[in-house]
């Protein structure tokens, strides 16, 4: 009669190669939809990284050094540059890289970034109402 542990044996090797085929299906599957054009980049995760204890802070500094350089455009609803010779880079891309790459990391990194960006915005605001002119003369005193 038949050994049981062959049989077991043979479907284990059997589901091993069923596996292997179906990985290697789902490759190809998945580069031709990325070829079609038919993938959407802001849900893809592209690769699992060690935690980066200050991303966060390091796109913070790059948004705000960035902002400086695009100007709100009415007629198109949208950040665009400044003048021709700020760097070449619009609102619109600019954001939709910037979700993109956080998108890539754990959600955490994205909240402790608009923690840092409404901080900023805090300490402008206060530095501004709290601000005094400074006077145009030395006191008489002096």
């Amino acid at each position: 009669m038949f050994n049981q542990g062959d049989e077991i044996l043979k479907a284990r090797a059997n589901e091993k190669e069923a596996t292997g085929a179906l990985k290697g299906f789902l490759k190809n599957l998945t580069l031709t939809v990325e070829a079609l054009g038919l993938v959407n980049p802001l849900q893809k995760v592209y690769s699992l990284t060690k935690p980066l204890d200050n991303l966060s802070l390091f796109f913070t500094v790059f948004t705000i050094h960035t902002l400086g350089s695009l100007r709100y455009d009415q007629y198109l609803c949208s950040m665009m540059r400044k003048n021709a010779q700020t760097p070449v880079i619009d609102g619109p891309h600019f954001i939709v890289g910037l979700i993109t790459v956080f998108k890539q990391f754990h959600p955490s990194y994205y909240k402790r970034y608009i923690y840092f960006l409404a901080h900023f915005v805090k300490n402008v605001i206060f530095m501004t109402t709290t601000a005094r002119e400074l006077p145009k003369q030395l006191p008489s005193d002096a």
